[in-house]
């Protein structure tokens, strides 16, 4: 029997989206990045004998109008998100789940490490307690530091596999930070549509198939020591998920 696992994210860039397969006239889920480093995961994991793993998207429309319940008073942040999707795969029998969020939603510009980490692990612990996780490892936050981006930016073979060329990354994927507004600036989603400008010849901002295959070739081992505040505690939980 299958090991389902819920999972559910922001957008297409991370999580993925239903697409219109228009041959069988149906929606059909297209997978971002988010599921393609969890199966990097298990692959470095080196499991031989954990059940097959099945990932069930869970669209964030659908647990935003879910309401709480009168137990979950005083939560705040991305702990009101959380305990909503817990409560939703709960009610779809799913035992297990991932929430995965961008750390950013707070306009966070932390260039420090020291800074930083404190940064994530306020929203680190904002999503735990949402997921109630407490000791239990069945539902687990799924957070970059700042964003996806940023672990994409993490490992230079997977550029090289991809487009054969290495390109110059930053040393601290982490930490890079810039104006939104500003294309030129450090933004991870801009810092990484210059970078695949350069290789390719074209503009790839935010393209989804893009994201995927970079993150195909992407060594976990790379992530967890270019990523150490937000990439090497999600390999820590989830590898406790799986051997729930």
């Amino acid at each position: 029997m299958n090991k389902k696992i819920a999972v559910t994210g922001e957008g297409p860039t991370d999580y993925g989206r239903y697409i219109y397969n228009q041959k069988d006239g149906k929606n059909e889920w297209e997978w971002g990045p988010v599921s393609v480093v969890l199966n990097r995961c298990i692959e470095d994991y080196g499991y031989e004998n954990i059940p097959a793993i099945e990932f069930i998207p869970v669209q964030k429309e659908q647990i935003k109008s879910l309401k709480l319940l009168r137990t979950d008073k005083d939560l705040d942040g991305l702990a009101i998100p959380a305990r909503k999707f817990k409560h939703y795969c709960r009610q779809n029998t799913w035992k297990y789940g991932i929430f995965y969020a961008d750390a950013d939603k707070r306009e966070s510009s932390a260039k420090v490490l020291r800074e930083a980490r404190h940064h994530f692990e306020e929203i680190y612990k904002e999503a735990a307690v949402g997921l109630e996780m407490d000791g239990n490892y069945e539902f687990i936050p799924m957070i970059p530091l700042k964003m996806i981006e940023c672990w994409l930016l993490a490992d230079e073979e997977s550029f090289q596999m991809v487009y054969g060329t290495l390109p110059t990354l930053p040393k601290n994927p982490e930490l890079i930070w810039g104006d939104k507004r500003d294309p030129k600036s450090d933004y991870p989603k801009h810092y990484l549509s210059r970078v695949l400008s350069q290789l390719s010849g074209r503009e790839e901002t935010g393209n989804q198939n893009v994201y995927c295959r970079l993150a195909e070739h992407i060594a976990p081992g790379t992530l967890r020591e270019k990523c150490s505040v937000s990439f090497r505690r999600f390999y820590s939980d989830f590898k406790r998920l799986l051997e729930c």
